[in-house]
């Protein structure tokens, strides 16, 4: 049974001997009038992610109008091809946090960022057991503001500002998720005019990354590095940040297709580094060497992975733990290194901080000189590497006193 106007609609009749029955509108798909002997229902009827059939009623005829009707199926199909279930829209005041988080990490898995499980985590270690199931129309700014101070970090080590920064990125974020799928109707979030400074305006204690600086006890690192016996790509690489002093994200998430030995560099898109700006490493000897040899290992597109998987954050500083230099290193620290070695010998190799700091992807705090200056200076950059790598050789060859 089928109408397309007004007049059949207001025509429409029950079969005989039933006590309801569906009526189509032949014009608007999933719009449906529930025929009983007494009234004329609007009923939206749809399946979701396969779901079975649900139906949501919009109103009985004639006091919500055919035109009116259709209206509102339209807007329930505009958020179906969002992928936003049309009864989440029609409960939006009883929407919690925790409703539309969860519809904002599957959104995030569609783009399949290496940062979504450290996001994950942080919403369910900092935010959801705070504000999880309060509704989104009670969620005003001192509660959100609470959930981002009220850090708590299971280390002792440094004052959170950091985990407190990427909380608030995450609320923000999930909040003006809302808005732009039109999740609800003129929400506008508590925290949209605002940056964490703003928030925050504890002086943030920077906590230092660990390395070793002792010639003495750095070569027994290095040395130690050299002899690991555990996972063969977890030994690469620890040498290759020994000598490139990428970060570990960086690193682990290196794949074959940026390695150029022809021009022995390392070409890196945006997207794979922090501050999502390529990057070019020269690589010296040393490390086109580890490449080589890593080359012989490879089972994917990844240099440091199995079956396409990325090695996980915790392995690289659980691999210095185990080799005994844990309480004196991390691997983040092969950066601070590489800073503190080039720039105290800088009459040794005679390049400038600015090349040191190209080297390691700082970018120039002078925003406009930055906007400006596109020079990649690889000649001045392939030269420090070259020197830095050799140091590093000469300072594991070195006798011990």
């Amino acid at each position: 049974m089928t109408f397309t106007t007004d007049s059949q609609l207001k025509s429409l009749i029950i079969a005989n001997n039933k006590k309801e029955q569906y009526a189509k509108d032949g014009s608007i798909k999933n719009l449906y009038v529930m025929l009983r002997e007494t009234s004329k229902t609007f009923i939206f009827r749809y399946k979701i992610d396969g779901s079975k059939i649900k139906s949501i009623t919009i109103g009985q005829y004639p006091s919500i109008s055919l035109a009116e009707a259709r209206q509102k199926a339209n807007e329930f199909k505009t958020l179906l091809a969002r992928g936003i279930d049309p009864r989440d829209y029609t409960n939006e005041h009883e929407l919690t946090f925790k409703d539309v988080a969860q519809k904002w990490l599957k959104e995030k898995a569609k783009q399949k960022l290496s940062s979504l499980k450290k996001a994950e985590g942080r919403l369910n270690n900092h935010i959801l057991p705070k504000i999880g199931n309060i509704k989104i129309k009670d969620l005003k700014r001192d509660k959100l503001i609470n959930c981002i101070l009220e850090v708590e970090l299971k280390s002792t080590r440094g004052d959170g500002y950091e985990t407190k920064t990427r909380i608030f990125m995450i609320l923000k974020d999930i909040l003006k998720y809302i808005t732009i799928q039109g999740i609800i109707q003129d929400y506008t979030s508590p925290l949209a005019e605002f940056n964490f400074s703003d928030i925050c305006k504890d002086k943030h204690i920077v906590s230092n990354h660990r390395f070793i600086k002792d010639p003495t006890r750095l070569k027994e690192f290095l040395t130690a590095i050299d002899n690991y016996k555990g996972n063969i790509y977890t030994k690469f690489a620890l040498q290759l940040g020994a000598y490139t002093a990428l970060r570990s994200g960086t690193i682990r998430t290196l794949k074959w297709e940026y390695i150029d030995f022809t021009q022995d560099i390392i070409n890196i898109p945006a997207e794979q580094m922090k501050m999502k700006k390529p990057f070019i490493l020269p690589i010296s000897s040393q490390v086109k060497a580890i490449l080589k040899e890593l080359k012989a290992y490879q089972l994917g597109e990844y240099l440091f992975s199995i079956n396409s998987k990325i090695m996980s954050e915790n392995t690289l500083n659980k691999a210095i733990k185990s080799l005994g230099f844990g309480d004196e290193a991390v691997f983040h620290g092969f950066r601070g290194l590489f800073s503190t070695i080039c720039h105290d010998n800088t009459q040794d190799h005679g390049l400038t901080s600015e090349v040191i700091e190209l080297c390691l992807a700082h970018t120039d705090n002078n925003k406009v000189r930055s906007a400006y200056n596109h020079s990649e200076r690889l000649q001045e950059k392939a030269k420090l590497m070259e020197w830095y790598g050799n140091y590093i050789d000469n300072l594991k060859k070195a006798k011990n006193d």
